[in-house]
């Protein structure tokens, strides 16, 4: 039974909200929809340090919204992910599409993909590939970490091709998921793997396997060479 005291009758429409972009944010390696544990602000485009009063909604389908944003050439807004097991992705600067432009509702969604921290990568049921990032024998923090595998095992429905890759934590650490395509998951496959940070680059080539641990048994050294500094990768796992 109905109760009438629920019931609101008015004739006039309420106001409808004008979205003014929403967020959708996205794990690099499953593409998996991230909404817990996540907190989104938006920022002073001229003082990054001072927070905007304005939140973001979240609906359904676990996007941040913005409504009724005052007009402005770019909305800055920082997005932190510590919590949920990410690396924050840093401050983004998003430029709303012109009001008559044909694709406006999709350039008014702007997707943000996500870096697992080692202690979260460590976890998948995926091939994960870990390590420390040293330079004269300090922690390296935020080196990138990418994959490239052989362009011969890339489906050409797949290209063109896009890097696995990761960052480095506070400690140097890092733990970088891969995913090996097809038949290729079946036999070791030579991976490149390349360290980066500021000037400093190193790279190597090591033979992988699909759903196995593997971790360099020593520190990489940005500064170091194949002579004095060239871990071997060893497997965990049966």
């Amino acid at each position: 039974m109905l109760r009438r005291e629920y019931l609101v009758f008015d004739n006039v429409a309420p106001p409808h909200d004008s979205v003014s972009f929403a967020i959708v944010i996205l794990d690099a390696f499953t593409a998996e929809v991230v909404t817990d544990n996540i907190q989104v602000e938006l920022l002073d485009a001229n003082n990054a340090n001072q927070t905007l009063p304005f939140q973001a909604r979240r609906n359904l389908s676990g996007m941040w919204v913005f409504v009724d944003l005052p007009t402005q050439p770019f909305h800055r807004v920082k997005i932190t992910a510590g919590n949920a097991g990410y690396f924050d992705p840093g401050i983004i600067d998003f430029i709303p599409p012109a009001p008559n432009d044909p694709d406006v509702i999709n350039k008014r969604r702007l997707e943000v993909f996500l870096y697992r921290r080692p202690e979260l990568a460590a976890k998948l049921q995926a091939t994960v590939v870990a390590g420390l990032v040293q330079r004269a024998g300090q922690a390296v923090a935020g080196a990138q970490i990418s994959a490239m595998l052989p362009v011969a095992l890339i489906p050409p429905a797949q290209l063109p091709l896009q890097d696995f890759i990761t960052l480095s934590d506070e400690r140097g650490a890092f733990a970088l998921p891969l995913r090996l395509p097809g038949d290729a998951a079946l036999a070791p496959v030579s991976v490149t793997f390349t360290l980066s940070e500021g000037a400093d680059q190193r790279q190597f080539v090591r033979d992988v396997e699909e759903q196995f641990f593997y971790s360099f048994e020593q520190p990489i050294d940005l500064q170091g060479n194949a002579i004095t500094n060239d871990p071997p990768l060893k497997k965990f796992g049966n």
